[in-house]
C-alpha cells in the first residue's frame, strides 16, 4: 500500500512535528532552509545521532558529517549557506557545543568554547543567534543573543539574560 503524499508528508514525515521510524533508521528534528531548497534532520542510528541534508530539488541526501560525535537541533541560516547545531562526544553525555557548519566548505567550527549552549533562531540578517545555556547546580539558565562573526569566542561579545524561573 503507497502512502499518500499531501503537504504534510512533502519531507517523508507524516508531519513536520513528529517521527517515522524506517528500519534501522529513525529520522526526526526536521529544519527546513529558508529558501526551500534543503532540508537538514536528525537520524538515530546505531546509537548516534547524525545530522544529514537532504536537497528537495533533486532528492539526493546524505549525513553532513560522519564522525564519533553526535549531532541535534539544526537551524538553517537565512540565507541557507550555514547550519548551526548542538554537537556532544557520545561518551560525554553533558558536554554539548554549539558548532556552525558551512555548505560551501562543508567544515564545522565552534561557535562558542561554552558546553550546554543550543541554538534556537537566527536573526534575520543572520548576524546573530538566540540561544540559551542549561542550568546547572551553580547556575540559572540564561538566554544569549551570539554574534557570528565572533566565532569560535562568540560568548565574550554576547548579550545575556538570566531567566528567573
Amino acid at each position: 500500500m503507497q502512502e499518500s503524499k499531501g503537504p504534510e508528508d512533502l519531507l517523508g514525515y507524516p508531519r513536520a512535528h513528529q517521527s517515522r521510524k524506517q528500519g534501522a533508521l529513525f529520522n526526526f528534528l526536521p529544519n527546513l532552509s529558508r529558501d526551500g531548497k534543503h532540508v537538514a534532520f536528525c537520524v538515530r542510528r546505531g546509537g548516534m545521532y547524525e545530522l544529514w541534508k537532504k536537497s528537495l530539488l533533486d532528492g539526493r541526501e546524505a549525513p553532513i558529517i560522519a564522525d564519533e560525535h553526535s549531532r541535534v537541533g539544526a537551524q538553517w541560516s537565512p540565507d541557507g549557506m550555514q547550519l548551526v547545531y548542538s554537537r556532544q562526544k557520545s561518551s560525554e553525555a553533558k558536554s554539548h557545543q554549539m558548532m556552525i557548519w558551512s555548505s560551501q566548505t562543508h567544515n564545522e567550527e565552534p561557535l562558542t568554547m561554552l558546553s550546554g549552549m543550543f541554538a534556537y533562531d537566527w536573526s534575520l540578517d543572520g548576524a546573530s543567534l538566540l540561544s540559551s545555556s542549561q542550568a546547572t547546580s551553580d547556575t540559572k539558565e540564561e538566554i544569549w543573543l551570539l554574534p557570528v562573526a565572533a566565532a569560535p569566542h562568540a560568548e565574550t561579545a554576547a548579550r545575556k539574560t538570566t531567566l528567573l524561573a
